[in-house]
C-alpha cells in the first residue's frame, strides 16, 4: 500500500532528505522577458506561479493527466509539481500567499519530463542534455591531451637530463 503522509515524511527525512521549506511559487523565465532592466525592479515584485502540490504516492498516469489538464500546461501553466508528504498543507499555504512550511514535508520537485522518462524507461535527451554531454566530452578530451603533453614533456626532460652530464 502507498505510504501515508507520516511514513513518507519519515522515509524522506531519514534517507537524507532536506525537508525543504520556504517555497512560495515558481518564477517562469518568460515573465522576465517583459521586465525593463533599467527599472531595477526587485524580484519580489514579479508574480509567482503556484505549482500543484502532490502526494508522494501519486501514480504517474494520474500525474501526467494532471499535467495535461488546462490545455496541456497543467495548473498555472506548469509541467512541474512539488512532491510533499502532506500536500494539502503546502497547497493551503501557497493559496494564502505564504511559503510552504516544513510540516508539509516537501520531498522534491517532479516535471513532465521526469514522468515521461519513468513511463518509457528511457532518458529523454534535449538540447541542454546534448550541450552538457558535449561539454563533458570536450573536458575529457582536454584532460587526456594535457596528460599526454605533460607525460611527453617529462619524458623529454628525463632524456635531456640523462644525455647531459652534471657539472660538478
Amino acid at each position: 500500500s502507498p505510504p501515508d503522509g507520516e511514513d513518507a515524511l519519515d522515509s524522506a527525512t531519514s534517507n537524507g532528505g532536506n525537508n525543504v521549506s520556504g517555497i512560495m511559487g515558481v518564477l517562469l523565465s518568460r515573465q522576465l522577458i517583459v521586465i525593463n532592466p533599467n527599472e531595477e525592479r526587485p524580484l519580489a515584485t514579479v508574480p509567482l506561479v503556484l505549482p500543484p502540490c502532490i502526494h508522494v504516492s501519486m501514480h504517474l498516469v494520474d500525474l501526467i493527466n494532471m499535467f495535461q489538464a488546462a490545455g496541456g500546461r497543467g495548473k498555472g501553466g506548469l509541467h512541474l509539481a512539488i512532491v510533499c508528504a502532506r500536500p494539502e498543507i503546502a497547497s493551503d499555504a501557497l493559496e494564502r500567499g505564504e511559503s510552504i512550511p516544513k510540516e508539509a514535508g516537501v520531498v522534491g520537485i517532479v516535471t513532465l519530463e521526469d514522468v515521461v522518462e519513468e513511463l518509457l524507461q528511457e532518458e529523454i535527451y534535449d538540447e541542454v542534455d546534448r550541450d552538457l554531454e558535449l561539454s563533458r566530452w570536450a573536458v575529457t578530451k582536454w584532460k587526456k591531451f594535457v596528460k599526454r603533453k605533460r607525460s611527453s614533456r617529462s619524458n623529454a626532460v628525463a632524456a635531456v637530463t640523462e644525455a647531459t652530464p652534471l657539472i660538478s
